[in-house]
């Protein structure tokens, strides 16, 4: 895990936002504007990997061009080096994964929520990306309630 304070390219790290499969999410500070990302630094096994790395860094291009509100922006990537890295809109809410421990959603907001899923899903899609890791975890409700995969 890296640590608070650590510089990746312009980015500082703040604070952990949480780890998975391919790697860990951080809150960071753009030194040039002095804005908040999230910045997705890869794990060493997906660095090592060829094809998998390969396969990442197309889809990462290819969602960086993709302009959907279901979908977070991508701000930059850096594929290079040890710690290859991409900075992402932050999103302020909660995993739909963490709102359903609160109890159900009422049938309206889940069919919303669905169809904003439904959308941005669809986008991608006809995009070539095909997401490998779809559950509650891994979707975001903002505070506005939007959906961001």
């Amino acid at each position: 895990m890296l640590s608070p304070g650590t510089h990746l390219g312009p980015y500082v790290l703040d604070t952990p936002l949480g780890t998975g499969g391919m790697g860990e999410v951080h809150r960071a500070t753009d030194s040039r504007d002095g804005s908040q990302v999230a910045l997705k630094v890869l794990s060493p096994t997906l660095v090592q990997g060829g094809e998998r790395m390969a396969r990442f860094q197309l889809e990462v291009q290819t969602l960086s061009s993709l302009d959907h509100a279901s979908l977070p922006r991508i701000y930059e990537f850096n594929l290079e080096g040890p710690s290859p890295y991409f900075a992402m809109e932050l999103l302020e809410g909660e995993t739909l994964e963490s709102r359903l421990l609160r109890g159900q959603l009422p049938a309206q907001e889940a069919l919303d929520l669905a169809h904003q899923l439904a959308l941005g899903l669809a986008v991608a899609h006809d995009h070539g990306i095909i997401h490998r890791d779809l559950k509650p975890g891994n979707l975001f409700i903002t505070t506005e309630g939007r959906l961001k995969i």
